[in-house]
């Protein structure tokens, strides 16, 4: 177990420092910031049809690279992991056309550390 951790994060770090050079999977940031933008529609109840699966796709992708990645502690909540990743693709849009995995790696690892 503690060699395949050591292999995703050996990847992980390869991955990050390619700056854009590698995109693929199957989230990137545009989608994950159509899920984000449809999460708010959802806060303002002014949802448009499709948002819900948007959403839920946005939620469920943020959450599960959190919890395999990073050590995060018990007081953060989901919506909190939500605002830091939204907020970074507002605020990096050149960025918007990578992997999703390295975009949300990016975003949240500002402000939690790896796992051990």
């Amino acid at each position: 177990m503690k060699t395949i951790r050591i292999v995703l994060l050996a990847c992980l770090i390869v991955l990050t420092q390619f700056n854009g050079v590698y995109a693929g999977g199957f989230q990137t940031g545009n989608t994950l910031m159509e899920g984000w933008r449809a999460s708010k529609r959802i806060d303002e109840y002014n949802e448009k049809f499709g948002d819900v699966p948007l959403a839920a796709r946005f939620i469920g992708y943020v959450t599960g690279v959190a919890d395999a990645v990073f050590n995060i502690p018990t007081g953060a909540t989901v919506g909190q992991l939500l605002d830091i990743v939204g907020r970074y693709l507002e605020s990096h849009p050149e960025q918007r056309h990578e992997s999703g995995f390295v975009v949300v790696v990016r975003a949240l690892g500002n402000v939690f550390p790896l796992r051990k």
